[in-house]
């Protein structure tokens, strides 16, 4: 971190605040819905979230590009914590629950305006000479964030709702603090432009007509769905079948092996980020990249055929999780060069589609589970291949 510019730091430290307190309430919002309302109207709300979800994605991404981005981000930061910290009040006092569910909404929407422009500000802030090492240290803070806020979810989450709310508000609004105060924007003068749907959509036929970077977008996509294999398809063999763990004298069955699974992920990539860090920064990174992604892909799979083998199933996700460190900080910086520094809102808004790829895969993936781990372990393998032979075709010919 020592050789990082400070603006650099100041947007890995904001990146792993918001990711911490987001990550310990998006996954626990659906049960909480299904408590007050039943799990009909929670599945109606969570679809409505994520159709509000892409939508504004797609307009932040527009509206990043053609506005001030300084006073576009703090504008929708301080709306953002506004708005959250409006719900905690509203769920603190049991005000009205329609109240309550326009202002999640409303949260989500903002969150998903700015989205792309946050993240883009990681691309604008890399060189070709520090890009590899600040998206490993990125990836270790989006572990090491998702796994504490899990954590903090799953035990406080439903009977403390309020107070996490209010103080992702907090969060927010200290991190809009911090870019105001201590990050250097770029001053460019932008001409605002009328937004309606044809300049939206003129706006993004330039990203979508980059082949070179849809095609990594996608490829980038399907290979991540391996990784969710640990929380899909495997999760519901090894608790199908009640695998156990036998260790010294403790027996750990089902979901508390893959409670271990998830803690041995987390602890490997805390360790192994120093090492990758020193031995793949700027050294083959399309090899290193395309090698990771194909060990990954390997081990990953054949977790599926080894969900009944405890100790063997720990050592494919050893050398799994290495290969996915090697793979997806390489895979950014490769994509971050891709994209040119005028239109990296827009562009930075279609490469949140590789994580709706791989969902998607990984998520239809699950309704295979019941037709055996063979057909799981073709599926997952044959989309993860096809993805490898995408990412090849689309980076073969660049030089790095």
């Amino acid at each position: 971190m020592s050789n990082l510019s400070s603006n650099l730091k100041i947007r890995l430290s904001t990146s792993f605040m918001s990711r911490t307190i987001g990550s310990s309430i998006a996954p626990f919002m659906t049960l909480y819905f299904a408590n007050i309302f039943g799990s009909y109207i929670a599945g109606i709300l969570l679809a409505v979230q994520y159709i509000l979800g892409y939508f504004f994605n797609i307009l932040g991404g527009y509206l990043g590009d053609i506005t001030e981005e300084s006073q576009f981000l703090i504008f929708c930061l301080l709306s953002h914590g506004i708005s959250l910290i409006l719900l905690s009040i509203t769920v603190m006092f049991n005000l009205n629950t329609i109240i309550m569910v326009l202002l999640f909404f409303i949260s989500v929407s903002i969150s998903n305006l700015y989205k792309a422009t946050f993240n883009s500000l990681l691309i604008s802030e890399t060189t070709s000479e520090n890009r590899e090492v600040a998206f490993t240290i990125d990836y270790l803070s989006l572990n090491v964030s998702l796994a504490i806020g899990v954590i903090l979810g799953s035990a406080f989450f439903i009977n403390y709702s309020q107070y996490f709310f209010g103080i992702s508000g907090l969060i927010t609004l200290i991190i809009a603090y911090l870019l105001n105060n201590y990050f250097s924007f770029e001053n460019s003068k932008k001409n605002l432009e009328y937004v309606n749907l044809r300049s939206v959509l003129k706006s993004y036929s330039v990203p979508l007509l980059d082949y070179t970077f849809v095609k990594f977008v996608i490829g980038f996509g399907m290979v991540s769905s391996v990784t969710l294999v640990l929380s899909n398809s495997l999760l519901i063999f090894i608790e199908k079948y009640n695998i156990t763990l036998r260790f010294i004298n403790l027996n750990l069955i089902g979901t508390n092996i893959f409670s271990v699974l998830q803690i041995e992920n987390i602890v490997i990539v805390v360790a192994i980020t120093p090492i990758a860090i020193k031995f793949f920064k700027n050294r083959y990174l399309k090899k290193t990249t395309l090698l990771g992604a194909f060990f990954l892909i390997i081990t990953y799979s054949l977790t599926l055929l080894t969900f009944n083998k405890p100790y063997f199933l720990i050592l494919l996700l050893l050398i799994g999780t290495i290969a996915e460190l090697i793979f997806v900080p390489g895979a950014q910086s490769i994509q971050a060069s891709l994209i040119p520094l005028e239109r990296k809102s827009s562009y930075s808004a279609i490469n949140l589609f590789s994580n709706n790829i791989a969902q998607g895969i990984a998520s239809f993936g699950v309704s295979v589970v019941g037709l055996g781990f063979m057909v799981s372990f073709v599926y997952t393998f044959a989309f993860g291949l096809l993805g490898f032979f995408v990412l090849y075709v689309s980076i073969y010919k660049l030089h790095f």
